[in-house]
């Protein structure tokens, strides 16, 4: 008896009768559903478009499988006598996911868990994970950067060596997501087929099939080495060397990639598995064909009483193609053609999925939002990094959550040594990606916006250089100094430059203290004036000497109020060249006290003082006082060379 097989298409209440059916199932790719068929009514398809559809495969004895999808396209191929005639397109719900556009920011996320998030946003709930059995690391940061969901997970599936066939049902297809043998099984009433050729134009029998084909390729990858980079610990770079056991000898090439995102080695070598895997799979590769309508693919079957005895072993179904084609479609009687194409794998083999999503990449800089917590001027971990919010981040604010941390450009960055300028919360920053990576952001530079302007006008004070700082916290008491800021004003420390023509200017200011450490010397040329003013106190210490010289003009010291001490060690001499020297005190004395002398001194004549006597000489001295007293001597002598003469309105002696 010639078995038909007849696919039942839902479409709500519009009927169509098949005339060709075809389905394409792959591992790690979306299935593809092609159903002709006509029928005597026009139907609109505009109201099915992205409603579920579902094919009952069978014979006229039982149900043999489902196929399941959503109706993503539907085209009116031509209108005959036995009415319209359609070609429908049916997709699962994971392709609708390629129609969409988005960035999004996962943080300490593994896969599996950004997986579940971006189904769920989606409202795609028939999504089985409970086949997984890899442990998968939470990823820092991983995002999603202008590109679908579906090329977003894809990436992420092929990157962990994560795949997925579909299962249908009758009401539902549900994505199972696979990393081994242990996800997969026969179909019931599947396990083993019989291989049973034919000869000429037979038809294939039933639920056999009747040839099979074995390729063999060599793919000459012996390792895969992956390289990275952890700026922790610059000197060691991260490299992941990942070799397969048991591949032929010839295998003798090494793929070389440097990724630079990881830093763990375990991590890369797990990657560097699954690309090697993913190369070696289709090594040997088995396809074949017959009638065995039940097979899905994702599935295991065991092929019995092939010619060739290692072709009688068990199989993993990585590739599956329907066709079933009324022959009255061609021929006008009522027989029918079918047949379904297998590509297998032995199932011992493991499979992985080829890398065929894309990365993005960035093609330029970005500019992002510093962040931190509330009341945080200056967020940075120990590294210096600090965290942004990209203007296209739509996620609800969670600042110091906002990004992972990032590393700063510096003008200079050297052990011990270098410049350190910190990004502010609130100030927008340039970010650039090493590679072209979204995932691994670098702060390169910072820029002005319409909220944080320059600290003077433009383009008025265009010819003005400057870097200006701002005080973080309150400006503190400045303990009696002469000149103090406004309450509650913004305190800044500024270097500014000015090159304008007649104008030019170099400016300096210290909100609070400045410190000089100068190691060695230290010079000064001003070629015209100098002022110096303190508005409190001056201390100046030399250890050694010092030397001031005027070469001309004054020199003047003024105390206005208070006292002048000067205290000197060892000698203190001033010399008057040309001019006079005068001392005067308009109120108080005039005290001059020696330990051992002092000497007054005029050409040859001289007064000298010593503890026991004071000493005269002169050609002449010459007493204009208006009394002259000498009491307490216990001897006094008056005593002329050449003559002695006292003269005196009275001259008593004795």
């Amino acid at each position: 008896m010639d078995r038909q097989a007849t696919i039942s298409v839902a479409l709500g209440t519009a009927k169509l009768n098949l005339e060709r059916f075809e389905s394409i199932e792959r591992l790690s790719e979306p299935f593809v559903i092609v159903v002709e068929g006509f029928s005597p009514d026009e139907i609109d398809f505009l109201p099915h478009l992205g409603k579920p559809v579902s094919l009952d495969a069978g014979d006229e004895m039982d149900h043999v499988r489902y196929f399941h999808g959503l109706l993503t396209e539907a085209a009116l191929i031509k209108v005959d006598i036995n009415g319209a005639h359609y070609r429908l397109t049916v997709r699962p719900w994971l392709s609708l996911l390629d129609q969409n556009r988005n960035y999004r920011i996962f943080q300490d996320k593994s896969v599996v868990d950004i997986a579940k998030q971006v189904f769920a946003d989606a409202g795609m709930k028939d999504v089985e994970f409970d086949r997984l059995t890899g442990s998968y690391k939470p990823r820092e940061y991983c995002v999603q950067y202008k590109e679908s969901d579906f090329n977003f997970v894809s990436r992420l599936f092929e990157d962990e060596g994560i795949y997925y066939y579909f299962r249908h049902e009758e009401a539902a297809h549900k994505l199972i997501l696979c990393d081994g043998k242990s996800a997969h099984k026969p179909e019931p009433g599947y396990e083993s087929i019989r291989f049973l050729p034919v000869a000429g134009d037979e038809t294939s029998t039933p639920d056999t099939l009747s040839d099979w084909n074995e390729r063999i390729s060599s793919v000459s990858q012996a390792s895969v080495t992956l390289r990275s980079f952890d700026f922790t610990k610059p000197q060691n770079p991260v490299e992941a060397v990942s070799q397969g056991a048991g591949q032929h000898p010839g295998d003798a090439l090494e793929v070389y990639e440097y990724l630079g995102d990881f830093t763990d080695k375990s991590e890369g070598e797990a990657r560097g598995q699954s690309r090697l895997a993913a190369s070696r799979a289709p090594r040997r590769l088995y396809s074949g064909g017959g009638d065995v309508l039940g097979l899905a693919c994702g599935g295991l079957f065991t092929l019995t009483e092939a010619g060739v005895d290692r072709f009688n072993q068990e199989y993993l179904i990585i590739g599956l193609n329907h066709v079933v084609e009324a022959e009255s479609h061609r021929s006008g009687d009522d027989r029918q053609a079918r047949r379904v194409n297998v590509v297998a794998i032995p199932s011992d083999t493991l499979f992985r999925p080829p890398l065929v999503a894309e990365k993005p990449i960035s093609s330029g800089v970005e500019t992002a939002t510093v962040t931190g917590p509330a009341g945080e001027v200056v967020y940075v971990d120990e590294w210096g990094r600090v965290k942004v919010r990209f203007h296209w981040d739509r996620s609800p604010d969670q600042p110091g959550k906002t990004s992972c941390w990032m590393r700063v450009s510096h003008h200079s960055a050297g052990e011990g040594f270098g410049n350190v300028d910190l990004p502010r919360v609130g100030q927008e920053v340039i970010v650039d990606f090493l590679n072209g990576d979204p995932d691994r952001p670098i702060i390169t530079g910072r820029v002005y916006n319409g909220q944080r302007r320059h600290a003077y006008d433009l383009p008025a004070q265009k010819t003005r250089s400057l870097w200006r700082t701002q005080t973080i916290g309150r400006l503190g008491d400045y303990g009696g100094a002469e000149k103090t800021p406004p309450p509650n004003s913004k305190g800044f420390n500024e270097i500014r430059l000015e090159d304008k023509g007649g104008a030019e200017e170099i400016y300096i200011h210290a909100q609070r203290e400045m410190v000089r450490d100068v190691l060695l010397d230290d010079t000064l040329t001003v070629q015209r004036d100098r002022a110096t003013r303190v508005g409190r106190d001056r201390k100046t210490a030399v250890k050694r000497h010092e030397a001031t010289t005027i070469e001309t003009g004054d020199e003047t010291h003024e105390v206005s109020k208070g006292k002048r001490t000067t205290t000197i060690e060892l000698d203190d001499g001033t010399t008057v060249r040309s001019g006079n020297y005068s001392l005067k005190v308009d109120k108080g004395t005039v005290t001059i006290e020696a330990a051992q002398s002092i000497t007054l001194k005029v050409g040859s004549s001289s007064i000298v003082m010593n503890p026991s006597s004071i000493t005269l000489n002169a050609l002449t001295i010459t007493s204009d006082a208006r009394a002259l007293n000498i009491v307490n001597a216990p001897q006094a002598e008056v005593h002329g060379k050449a003559m002695t003469t006292i003269t005196g309105g009275i001259v008593k002696i004795n």
